[in-house]
């Protein structure tokens, strides 16, 4: 199984790569590859199964707060130049992790996958959420099994 994994130094993608030894693995992180920047992200090449992206730009609240607008702009600017890799690699499956919360202000006590998609986003988390909203459906756009 040959896998690439974007964000695959941070902590969720190093965890999902422990998990599997055996697979044969790219790993790529932000040393190796800007992916808010279209020519960097069009440097990366191979014939991947799968290709994974845990890459992300975001924090906890307080990291929320401080940057807002950066949240936003960077993890659109990672989608849109993901997206236009998977549309050029075409590997046979897309997964996609995502750290940023969806829940909307009114998420009470248990939330189910009803609320997300809602867009009446937390102020905590706004930008966040609006980041991961744009993500899904530019990755629901793609057409291939994710």
């Amino acid at each position: 199984m040959k896998v690439l994994i974007l964000g695959g130094t941070g902590w969720i993608g190093s965890n999902i790569v422990a998990q599997r030894p055996s697979w044969s693995w790219t790993v790529l992180g932000s040393k190796d590859a800007d992916l808010t920047d279209p020519a960097s992200t069009n440097k990366i090449t191979g014939d991947y199964d799968i290709v994974i992206n845990s890459a992300g730009f975001y924090g906890g609240l307080v990291f929320n707060q401080q940057h807002q607008q950066e949240i936003l702009y960077k993890n659109v600017s990672m989608t849109v130049n993901i997206w236009n890799l998977v549309q050029r690699l075409q590997p046979k499956k897309f997964i996609n992790i995502g750290s940023a919360c969806l829940y909307p202000k009114d998420a009470v006590n248990f939330m189910n996958e009803s609320l997300i998609g809602s867009t009446n986003y937390h102020d905590s988390i706004k930008f966040s959420a609006m980041s991961k909203h744009i993500q899904y459906e530019i990755i629901d756009s793609l057409g291939i099994d994710w």
